[in-house]
C-alpha cells in the first residue's frame, strides 16, 4: 500500500491542495512577532532538492539529509569549501531523521519512495549508522529494518549507553525505541496527541521529536500541536501527555534550548516559530510569502564558541540558513 507524502514541490502542490488549504483557511497565522534575528544564508542546493533534516557535528559542521535523493551531505558553515557528499544510500530511499549517538557517530532513518507518483512505501523504514572516522573517512552500515513501522520520521537520543534512540512514526501515531547495539526495537509511546485525524488523505501525525532532561517533546504536523511527556530512562511514559500549545501551523522538526524553549520549523507556513515553555508562540523568521524559508523542515543549534547562539534551519527548497537567536 502506498500513500502520498511530502516531496520537492509536491508538498506545496499535492499535499497543500489536499490538506493544507482547507485547514489553513480557518487558521490565522498572525502569531506575535518577536525581534527579528540576523539571518545568514549558508548554502542553496540545486532546484528540486528537498533538505529534510539536520544534525551538527562537534566541530561545527552541519550534516543534512535529503529526501529528494538518498544523500547525506556535510557543510562547513564558516568556510568557503563547497558541501561534501558523505554517502549515497540505496536507490529510491529518502533520508529522514538524523541524530548523533556519540562523537562523530550518527544514526539516520531512511525509507523507500516511488518517485513516479510521489508516494512512500509503509514498512520500508530502516535505520543506519554513519561513522565519520578521523574527521574525514566515512563508513556506513545498516543497523536494522523496521518493517512493522509505518513512516519513521524524527529521531532523538534517549540513552547514551547503550546508544538508544526514539523514533516518531508519523503514520501509526506512536514512538518507537531502538537499541542501536542489540538492534531490538519496540513501540514505547502512543497517545491521541500523536495521531492524525481520519478525515485527512495523508497520514502525517507526530513529526519531530526531541528529548530534554526527563521529557520527550514532539509536534503533531496536522493537528498543530507541541507536546511533551515525562519518560523513564527506557523511554516509556512516566507522566501524563501535556499539550504545550495547539496554535502552530503545520510544525515539522525543531530544536530545543536547555530551558525548554523550542524553535520549530513551520512547513508549509514558510516560517520558524519560537515557543516558550509556557506555550507562547512567536514567529521569528519567514512568513507565508517567504522564499528563503519556503517549506522549512528542521532546525539545530550550533555547537562551537562561534555559533552557539546560531540556529541553523533547512528547507524543502534546498536552503540552509543561519539565524542569530541568542538575544531574542
Amino acid at each position: 500500500m502506498l500513500f502520498d507524502i511530502p516531496f520537492p514541490k509536491a508538498l506545496t502542490t499535492l499535499l497543500y491542495l489536499l490538506i493544507f488549504l482547507p485547514r489553513i483557511s480557518g487558521i490565522a497565522l498572525p502569531y506575535s512577532r518577536a525581534g527579528k534575528p540576523a539571518i545568514s544564508p549558508i548554502y542553496e542546493f540545486p532546484n528540486g532538492t528537498w533538505v529534510e533534516n539536520i544534525a551538527v557535528r562537534s566541530n561545527g559542521n552541519l550534516l543534512v539529509s535529503l529526501i529528494s535523493t538518498p544523500e547525506l551531505w556535510e557543510i562547513d558553515p564558516f568556510g568557503p569549501d563547497r558541501p561534501k557528499l558523505l554517502h549515497e544510500f540505496p536507490e529510491r530511499h529518502g533520508l529522514f531523521g538524523i541524530i548523533e549517538l556519540s562523537p562523530d557517530i550518527f544514526a539516520v532513518i531512511t525509507g523507500v519512495f516511488d518517485l513516479s507518483d510521489v508516494s512512500y512505501t509503509p514498512g520500508s523504514s530502516a535505520v543506519w549508522k554513519v561513522v565519520i572516522k578521523h574527521g574525514k573517512k566515512v563508513s556506513v552500515e545498516k543497523i536494522t529494518d523496521v518493517p512493522e513501522a509505518g513512516l519513521l520520521n524524527g529521531m532523538t537520543l534517549v540513552l547514551k549507553n547503550p546508544p538508544t534512540v526514539l523514533m516518531s512514526d508519523s503514520d501509526l501515531g506512536s514512538i518507537w525505541r531502538l537499541n542501536t547495539e542489540t538492534k531490538e526495537y519496540a513501540q514505547v509511546l502512543s497517545d491521541e496527541t500523536m495521531t492524525w485525524p481520519p478525515d485527512v488523505p495523508s497520514p502525517i501525525g507526530i513529526n519531530g521529536v526531541r528529548k530534554l532532561n526527563d521529557y520527550v517533546y514532539y509536534v503533531n504536523f496536522v493537528k498543530g500541536l507541541f507536546c511533551r511527556v515525562k519518560v523513564r530512562k527506557d523511554g516509556t511514559a512516566k507522566g501524563p501527555y501535556e499539550v504545550i500549545t495547539d496554535e502552530l501551523s503545520f510544525p515539522d522538526d525543531f530544536a530545543l534550548m536547555q530551558d525548554g524553549t523550542a524553535y520549530i520549523a513551520g512547513n508549509p507556513s514558510n516560517s520558524v516559530f519560537r515557543v516558550t515553555p509556557g506555550g507562547e508562540v512567536t514567529t521569528i523568521a519567514g512568513g507565508a510569502n517567504s522564499t528563503l524559508f519556503a517549506s522549512t523542515t528542521s532546525a539545530a543549534f550550533g555547537r562551537t564558541r562561534k555559533d552557539r547562539g546560531t540556529l541553523y534551519a533547512v528547507t524543502g527548497e534546498g536552503n540552509v540558513i543561519g539565524l542569530e537567536v541568542k538575544r531574542l
